[in-house]
């Protein structure tokens, strides 16, 4: 089946969109052409402080940009206007400045980061088409009140001005109205008497007796918008009641108006607007032209918009055809034909592959065309849908051939789904969704829509848009989902080439090459062989703790002095902040926050806050663990199955989800009891193999600080060193409280943390925590001297940069707020080393995998957690196993101090932790 081709020309997805003829005249059948003139810098300057922070992956700020261009695209997607024009204030002073030196006087300096976007807005409202007015010695509005006035005269223009300041409502009348974006509303000439009391001709004298803040407008002093409606019902105009001050109504008011009298003047004045200003303006001119597609498209993804992306659609010439095969005769054709790069996409009944049943398989080897073989769709068709198992033998050849490379968006998901039906995907594999994830790690979603919008220029279909309110994709009828897949396929086999090209521009080949990829089939294994849990004893402690939690119920009951709902934040609230009177902490939009900060805060000064702290944490271990887990077991297995992900962290770090088994606790009473139902299978073992403070020996690496290089390569306790050095007292009068001081600043620097923050760890004074943080430096200058140069070098290039040359992006390093600029210098620190030790766990597991598949060991990884591998084995294979482990683990990366590895195992995780 043929997919709609693209259009030939770009246009403004959902905008409204005139007819070209030849000659690019356009052709209107319309009765009243609706025209929206804009005032730009208002919206600009909204724009730039609602949205904080945002940036473009090279450190360019783009908030105001992004903020202004989606309300634009809002008005043209909503308001479908057929004429618009956008007025900009100019940078000479204006008549008003002349009248009144302090006329917005009080409003501060534009910042830096906004002047240097303006330009940006520029580009992209020249690419939009849309006519921009600006007048030296005339402000927005000047010219927006005059380009009304003028446009109005025309009877068939309907006119809109988009604003948000009330000086603006003094244009409004049966012709002109004001359309605030914001609130969504448009407001006419009984909106502005029914909100101000007045007509809006009457609006500039309102300011003149109230004054405006916002530009500095003076007014009557004493006079503020109450007393100002109710004086204007006296007279027919200011001017009568500069005359006649007696008029106001009240013997006050009269006096006020007489000693203002020349503020007021001075106020109507520069409140009042401009309606001659010198504008050529025709209807022409505003008349909506098609956007510049191609520009655009470039714009928004040289500024990283990719959400954007989806408004524009642009010509690729890319026409994914699909055919869908429903004989294993053609099925086999196309399979033969195959001899280079392949890319794969299986439609399923789940998101968890190891549930999942395939419904579907897409296959694309050739830009543009792809095939898409259904096997178990449930709808009502006359299309014939092949036996699955006769397409995996077909298919089989192909998939398991080495020589032949593989591509998918996520194809880790393919992998399992395939190994489950008996299928080992062999040969290269190309991942499109970790290619994009090493680009731009700090973006949060690397799926294939966005991928196609940001490289492609194309607008793809996701998958809630194509199979709607459908329960299984199986539902979804065999025509839809075969363009659906194919274009899955054929998207990825497109990117693949356009991504590695990237990356190798980038430096990024090795790491992705060398070390994500492989990682794959790691994944694959640990995700399939998934873990074992005691649901008996999960159940046995689920009752435990629910007589724990109801015993600290009581407490709190008793505390409070009546019942609530314990979970419920404003009840929780009532009673801490109203009943027991103790000071909030912060407040909320709906309250004073009753947060895990906020409770430890208040439990230094009463009782019930850590009792409250007490209940919320076994209600989690409860809730999260002793009652979940038992739910997620295969039934088909008897284990649980996570899933880790490759492109979720910004640090390189895998994550783990549904469910999330890295978030296992590993302290305290709980921690151990749960890990004790993590068990093997009879007859086998579980060795944890944990790195030894992996990230402070890659400190000493990357400082070269002769002290923790020396202490490292003596196999020197470095907690006890840190401790005898800080506290200088010799190694054998140490305490555990030294120890534990000395731990807190080791790990401390390697996260950047302040006085402040090390002493709410350590609950000491900031001084006594600067004290201990200089007393650091002082005797390991080197680690000094790494993080300054470490923080120099990530300003100057703008990303963070590992061992193994994995990139983060750190824009916000160059911010000019200080507390945003602060935090980004912690993580230009931070995730050298936190990435690094990442990336050297990901080669261990590489490594580990590969040892343990060469020779007869039974041994296989089951879980990871961060710098921990889990391993389970048969009883006989623990020693054989424990060796390969050590030897994959502590030879993963050449240091200048040795990697060191504690192993042990047992019956359970706890017992082998």
């Amino acid at each position: 089946m043929t997919g709609q081709a693209h259009h030939d020309r770009l246009t403004m997805t959902g905008l409204h969109s005139p007819t070209w003829n030849e000659k690019e005249s356009i052709v209107y059948t319309i009765d009243v052409m609706k025209i929206f003139l804009i005032d730009g810098n208002s919206y600009i300057y909204r724009a730039f402080y609602a949205i904080r922070d945002l940036s473009t992956s090279k450190g360019e700020p783009t908030n105001a940009v992004f903020g202004f261009t989606n309300m634009l695209l809002k008005i043209m997607r909503d308001m479908k206007p057929e004429g618009i024009l956008i007025a900009m204030d100019s940078r000479e002073p204006t008549k008003r400045h002349d009248a009144y030196e302090h006329y917005k006087a009080q409003r501060p300096e534009t910042p830096e980061t906004l002047i240097q976007q303006i330009p940006v807005i520029k580009r992209i409202i020249n690419a939009l088409r849309i006519p921009i007015l600006e007048m030296p010695g005339y402000e927005a509005d000047d010219i927006l009140a005059t380009a009304a006035r003028k446009l109005s005269v025309d009877p068939e223009n309907e006119i809109y001005i988009v604003a948000a300041d009330k000086d603006m409502l003094q244009v409004v009348n049966d012709r002109i109205k004001v359309y605030d974006p914001a609130k969504d509303i448009i407001i006419d000439a009984d909106y502005v008497k029914n909100r101000f009391g007045v007509y809006p001709g009457r609006i500039p004298e309102l300011m003149a007796l109230m004054g405006d803040s916002i530009d500095n407008i003076p007014g009557a002093r004493g006079i503020g918008p109450k007393t100002a409606k109710e004086i204007l019902t006296h007279v027919d105009s200011l001017s009568e009641l500069l005359e006649n001050p007696e008029l106001a109504g009240r013997e006050r008011w009269t006096k006020l108006i007489k000693e203002s009298s020349d503020n007021i003047k001075l106020s109507y004045e520069l409140a009042t607007l401009i309606y001659d200003a010198p504008v050529e303006i025709n209807t022409d001119m505003c008349r909506m032209r098609e956007p510049e597609g191609d520009k655009l498209i470039e714009l928004f993804k040289e500024l990283e918009f990719t959400s954007l992306l989806q408004f524009v659609s642009g010509t690729k010439n890319m026409k994914v055809e699909s055919e869908i095969i429903d004989d294993p005769h053609r099925l086999k054709q196309v399979v033969s034909a195959i001899r280079g790069p392949v890319a794969f996409d299986l439609e399923t009944t789940d998101r968890n592959p190891v549930l999942a049943e395939i419904v579907g398989i897409s296959l694309c080897n050739e830009s543009g065309k792809g095939y898409y073989i259904p096997v178990s769709h449930t709808c009502i068709t006359d299309i014939r849908q092949p036996a699955l198992v006769e397409v995996l033998d077909i298919l089989r050849p192909v998939l398991e051939d080495s020589s032949i490379t593989k591509i998918g968006h996520n194809i880790k998901y393919d992998i399992i789904c395939m190994k489950k039906y008996g299928i080992s995907v062999k040969g290269k594999i190309y991942d499109t969704m970790v290619a994009s994830h090493l680009l731009n790690p700090n973006k949060s979603n690397h799926n294939l829509e966005g991928a196609v919008l940001q490289y492609l220029g194309l607008k793809k279909a996701g998958y809630r848009e194509v199979a709607g309110k459908i329960s299984s994709f199986a539902e979804l009828d065999i025509m839809t989902a075969a363009q659906y897949s194919v274009e899955d396929s054929a998207y990825s086999f497109q990117l693949k080439d356009i991504l590695f090209e990237r990356l190798g521009k980038e430096n990024l080949m090795d790491i992705y090459q060398d070390i994500e990829m492989p990682l794959i089939s790691v994944l694959v294994d640990i995700e399939m062989a998934g873990v074992k849990i005691d649901t008996e004893q999960l159940k046995k402690y689920s009752k435990d703790i629910k007589a724990e939690l109801n015993g600290i119920r009581d407490r709190i009951y008793g505390i409070a002095g009546r019942e609530f709902n314990i979970n419920s934040p404003k009840q929780l609230g009532e009673i801490l902040f109203h009943e027991i009177g103790l000071t909030p902490v912060k407040k909320t939009k709906n309250g004073y926050s009753t947060d895990i900060s906020v409770l430890k805060e208040l439990s230094k000064v009463h009782t019930l806050p850590q009792e409250i702290l007490d209940y919320r944490s076994l209600s989690k271990i409860k809730n999260t663990y002793l009652d979940t887990l038992p739910q997620l077991i295969n039934p088909s297995t008897g284990r649980v199955h996570t899933s880790f992900n490759q492109t979720v962290t910004a640090t390189g770090r895998l994550s783990s989800s549904e469910p999330n088994l890295q978030n296992i606790p590993a302290r305290g009473e709980w921690g151990r009891k749960i890990r004790q139902a993590f068990i093997a299978d009879e007859g086998n073992k579980l060795i944890s193999a944990d790195y030894s403070q992996i990230e402070l020996r890659i400190l000493a690496h990357m400082s070269r600080d002769t002290g923790l290089l020396d202490a490292f390569k003596k196999e020197i306790d470095i907690h006890s060193l840190t401790a005898s050095e800080v506290f200088n007292v010799p190694g054998g009068d140490i305490t555990p409280d030294m120890r534990r001081v000395a731990k807190a600043v080791n790990f401390g620097i390697i996260y950047g943390i302040t006085p402040y923050g090390l002493a709410e760890t350590l609950k000491c004074s900031p001084e006594e925590a600067r004290q201990y943080i200089d007393r650091y430096f002082s005797i390991h200058p080197g680690v000094r001297e790494f993080i300054d140069k470490t923080i120099k070098a990530t300003r100057e290039r703008g990303y963070s940069l590992t061992m193994f040359g994995r990139k983060r992006p750190i824009p916000e390093i160059n911010s000019r707020n200080g507390n945003q600029r602060s935090q980004a210098e912690r993580m230009a620190v931070n995730t050298p080393i936190q990435g690094t030790a990442a990336d050297i766990i990901k080669i261990a597991m590489i490594s580990v995998k590969n040892l343990f598949t060469s020779g007869p060991c039974s041994a296989k990884i089951i879980l990871q957690v961060h710098d921990e591998l889990l391993v389970e084995c048969k009883d006989e294979d623990v020693a054989s196993s424990i060796s390969i482990l050590r030897a994959g683990m502590e030879n993963a990366a050449e240091l200048d101090v040795p990697l060191k590895v504690d192993i042990s195992s047992g019956e359970n995780w706890a017992e082998a932790h």
